[in-house]
């Protein structure tokens, strides 16, 4: 069972932190890809938006810091915080493996028309450690407000 920890920011932000204790660390795998998620970080209300998509940054250089879309196609809405003993991955060992949660710019511009995939997920079924639920389509006008 996943112990959490949800802490509140003044700018908005929201923190959901994993609390770690004998109790909770049984079922930890090191192969698991999530297995080093401390919190995740939300830099957005995750109640206005009913999915967002998510991805696996493979070249992030920090374990904590924020994780931001170098560009106008996409709107960060939250990522993944890891422990301080997360591994190196990549060319050297030189980065970390951290998921990013965003939508794109068509995602908020003409949500009407828009066909969520399997990167689509309910946000607030992700958790430290939990992919989260697939969004099943429903009603996402509420998306262009």
């Amino acid at each position: 069972m996943l112990d959490l920890k949800t802490r509140f920011f003044d700018d908005g932000r929201i923190e959901i932190k994993r609390v770690f204790d004998s109790n909770n660390l049984g079922d930890w795998d090191h192969r698991n890809p999530l297995a080093y998620e401390q919190s995740i970080m939300w830099m957005q209300n995750i109640h206005n938006f009913p999915f967002i998509r998510s991805t696996m940054a493979r070249n992030a250089r920090s374990r904590r810091g924020p994780l931001l879309s170098s560009g106008s196609r996409q709107l960060v809405i939250g990522y993944a915080r890891l422990t301080a003993d997360a591994p190196r991955n990549g060319h050297l060992g030189q980065y970390y493996l951290r998921r990013v949660f965003y939508l794109t710019a068509h995602d908020l511009t003409d949500p009407n028309s828009v066909r969520p995939d399997t990167a689509c997920l309910d946000p607030a079924t992700i958790m430290p450690t939990i992919h989260g639920e697939i969004y099943r389509m429903a009603d996402i006008t509420s998306m262009a407000s």
